[in-house]
């Protein structure tokens, strides 16, 4: 069974070149925030994804902070996936990925904006209270 809801992609550029991709979900019958993940390889890395969740607002918005250099700039882009599963655990980075760049899932895209606080808080307040009633059912 699958289910749909937004998704929110962060990409961070350091000097133009893509750094790191976060995708952010709200599982609204967890309560709880799910972070998917990963660094870009290079010449010497090959970073493995990151899988974490969030219990609160507060919590993920300083991890994000913290991970992230606040510095560079980003892409932050917000989509509507239809075909999710309904297990969180089954939503990997990997999927995110390969559903990742479908402009038919896309519903906006800001590019060259900077990282602030207000900014994530107000993006994933969104997450949190935008969604479908059946899924919550």
């Amino acid at each position: 069974m699958s289910t749909d809801c937004i998704v929110l992609k962060i990409e961070e550029f350091d000097n133009w070149e893509l750094d790191n991709t976060i995708f952010i979900i709200y599982d609204k019958l967890k309560s709880q925030y799910l972070i998917r993940g990963r660094r870009s390889d290079t010449d010497k890395y090959n970073p493995v994804p990151i899988s974490f969740i969030a219990d609160n607002i507060d919590n993920l918005t300083e991890f994000i902070l913290f991970i992230l250099c606040k510095s560079n700039t980003y892409t932050y882009s917000m989509y509507n996936y239809d075909n999710l599963p309904d297990n969180q655990y089954e939503i990997t980075y990997e999927k995110l990925k390969n559903l990742d760049n479908n402009v038919n899932y896309e519903i906006v895209t800001y590019t060259n904006k900077k990282l602030t606080k207000k900014c994530l808080y107000n993006m994933f307040n969104i997450l949190k209270n935008i969604y479908n009633n059946y899924y919550i059912i």
